[in-house]
């Protein structure tokens, strides 16, 4: 198989409130030679937080990448319901792609919750082959 240089990776999470207040969660690895990088990260929400959450803004680049990358957003609740958010990206050789994604939330997505925390798990997976097919939100 072969192995790309993937030389910075920036994964950013952006949780905009009403009044333009935010929180945000930043990773940043440089300097990676791999065949498959699979990174999740999870995140808890106050209940009191969510009520005033307007749009979640995840904000991605990749520098010096030759892949491919499926990117899933998922929200979990305590009663097994979710909503998610599936984007596949394919591009090569490309010296840097900059891609943003803003989702706005509804109000009537946070009622159903039946625990003080919601759990947005955010997985970014970037694969060196062309061939690679993700067929789960979960991206086995």
């Amino acid at each position: 198989m072969d192995y790309y240089d993937i030389t910075i990776l920036h994964y950013d999470t952006t949780v905009v409130y009403n009044d333009n207040t935010i929180l945000h969660y930043g990773i940043k690895m440089d300097y990676y030679d791999i065949a498959m990088l699979n990174y999740d990260i999870t995140i808890h929400i106050m209940r009191s937080q969510c009520t005033d959450i307007t749009v979640l803004y995840y904000d991605i680049t990749i520098f010096q990448c030759d892949a491919k990358m499926d990117y899933c957003e998922t929200i979990m609740f305590l009663d097994d319901t979710f909503r998610y958010y599936d984007v596949t990206i394919d591009y090569y050789d490309i010296t840097m792609v900059h891609y943003d994604i803003t989702i706005p939330i509804m109000m009537e997505q946070w009622t159903i919750m039946t625990s003080p925390y919601p759990i947005i798990t955010s997985k970014c997976c970037i694969m060196t082959s062309q061939y690679s097919i993700m067929t789960s939100q979960y991206l086995l």
